[in-house]
């Protein structure tokens, strides 16, 4: 490898590029929330997770999942989530989990399709049936 190419690929590695972004969440008392970027292999397995076939997105997959992805606590940079979280995250406001998800995706460099393409999704989610 050259010089030029082995000092890029180092400047690369080294780069801190998830962004981040702090949101007031009013629905949960009004909590200070950091909101991190997805890495690529987040993306990848929260597509794969929440994949309904088709262009289709499970939303009880994959809100709750994100926001465990994404949410951290400030001052620390400590997961405020884990995965054992996921069934009492779909008990809470729509509204909370909706803007963290959309922070998370715009922040992620998520393409404005890419992101009215998950959007589409959540309509699509499946309905329990009620008999």
């Amino acid at each position: 490898m050259s010089e030029k190419r082995d000092a890029m690929r180092e400047t690369i590695k080294a780069a801190d590029d998830i962004r981040r972004r702090v949101v007031l969440v009013p629905e949960w008392g009004n909590t200070e929330v950091e909101v991190r970027g997805l890495t690529t292999y987040q993306r990848s397995d929260l597509t794969e997770k929440s994949r309904l076939g088709d262009e289709n997105v499970d939303t009880r997959i994959f809100f709750p999942s994100i926001v465990i992805m994404t949410t951290h606590v400030p001052e620390t940079g400590e997961a405020l989530f884990v995965a054992e979280d996921v069934d009492w995250l779909n008990g809470k406001s729509a509204a909370a989990t909706g803007m963290i998800a959309t922070v998370a995706l715009e922040i992620s460099g998520l393409s404005k399709e890419e992101v009215a393409k998950i959007k589409k999704g959540f309509d699509a989610t499946p309905k329990k049936d009620s008999t």
